[in-house]
């Protein structure tokens, strides 16, 4: 492959035919270039406490023009390490492979990003951008308190004793959490429907009966009222 040197002053044409003989009286002069596959982006997936698949990607860097050229390897990111991070090719053709290392035991539970810049430091000529994207699964692991259902007993148009019960919900994970508090029935009225909690950091949850419970003919009625995680999308406990 040739790389054509650009005319350093703009041209005015008279016709298509000049400009084509202009052209093509160019010189092909040698660059430096550099080129790197894979080309596309990469997902690994694992655990917070890994191992990660893959848990490193391999990459080629390749001296794409004529001339000598220096390149680096640059990560984005501290839970990549890419190795060599740099290199000089002599010789056309001459190539290198390039190890990209996941190393991400401290990363949250979610999706995180990372790019690797292989610059060529010569003149730019084939300079590219890799990216890699780490699917950290696994969850924070919150606790509820207390155990019990909310037991409530009324006499017909109520009122209903108790009318409340509290819970608490505690993030006690080292990453944020999340979570969303649904339920079936509107006789029950919540103090908050989602949270999302610091590491270490908790909430009351407060569930109140309502007038609508006045309505209820005599009987046993229930609801249940769903914690879910919104951090990892699961369902993480519920309450009677």
């Amino acid at each position: 492959r040739k790389f054509y040197m650009e005319p350093d002053i703009v041209e005015d044409f008279a016709t298509e035919d000049d400009a084509r003989e202009f052209y093509d009286g160019l010189e092909p002069v040698a660059r430096a270039a550099i080129g790197v596959v894979p080309d596309e982006t990469i997902t690994a997936t694992g655990c917070r406490t890994g191992p990660f698949i893959p848990g490193s990607i391999s990459y080629e860097v390749v001296n794409a023009g004529e001339l000598p050229v220096d390149w680096t390897a640059f990560p984005s990111e501290v839970w990549l390490q890419v190795s060599p991070s740099s290199g000089t090719f002599l010789n056309p053709r001459e190539r290198t492979a390039v190890e990209a290392v996941i190393n991400a035991d401290s990363l949250c539970t979610g999706f995180h990003t990372a790019q690797i810049f292989f610059t060529n430091q010569t003149n730019d000529i084939g300079s590219t951008i890799r990216e890699i994207v780490l699917d950290v699964r696994g969850e924070p692991s919150p606790t509820i308190v207390p155990d019990d259902p909310f037991n409530t007993l009324g006499s017909l148009g109520g009122p209903f004793l108790p009318v409340f019960m509290d819970w608490i919900v505690a993030n006690t994970d080292d990453c944020p959490m999340t979570f969303e508090i649904t339920h079936a029935t509107d006789r029950v009225d919540l103090s908050t429907e989602t949270e999302t909690l610091a590491p270490g950091d908790s909430v009351v949850v407060t569930a109140t009966i309502n007038a609508e419970a006045n309505s209820l003919p005599p009987g046993r009625h229930e609801d249940r009222l769903i914690f879910r995680n919104l951090t990892s999308g699961r369902e993480v406990f519920g309450r009677s």
